[in-house]
């Protein structure tokens, strides 16, 4: 009943540039509908909240910027680029608060 979701699930931990797991997919071999979207949401949620791989949280600016660092390599940089837009228009996250350079570069 669950088969397609549970794929996108499976796949969540791979990286963009194939470096991932379980499978080692890489770029638009990784379903983009919950794979590279989950990955990007799962990580930010991991950053902003204490516990687990984090001893803090981390603020939304920091946040972003470490998801920007690692596009291109842990994640889709058009995913990262669409959390960000979403982020600014929410008005969650400055529009001048991120690092614009980096990601352009990536994209």
């Amino acid at each position: 009943m669950l088969q397609q979701e549970a794929v996108l699930i499976l796949h969540h931990h791979e990286w963009y540039n194939g470096e991932g797991y379980p499978c080692r997919l890489a770029k638009n071999e990784i379903p983009l509908g919950g794979s590279r979207i989950v990955s990007v949401i799962d990580s930010y949620d991991t950053m902003r909240l204490a516990g687990g791989r984090c001893k803090k949280t981390m603020p939304v600016e920091e946040a972003t910027n470490e998801l920007i660092r690692c596009a291109g390599k842990q994640f889709d940089p058009e995913v990262v680029q669409a959390f960000v837009q979403v982020m600014v228009l929410r008005k969650e996250l400055g529009p001048n608060s991120y690092n614009k350079h980096q990601l352009e570069e990536v994209l």
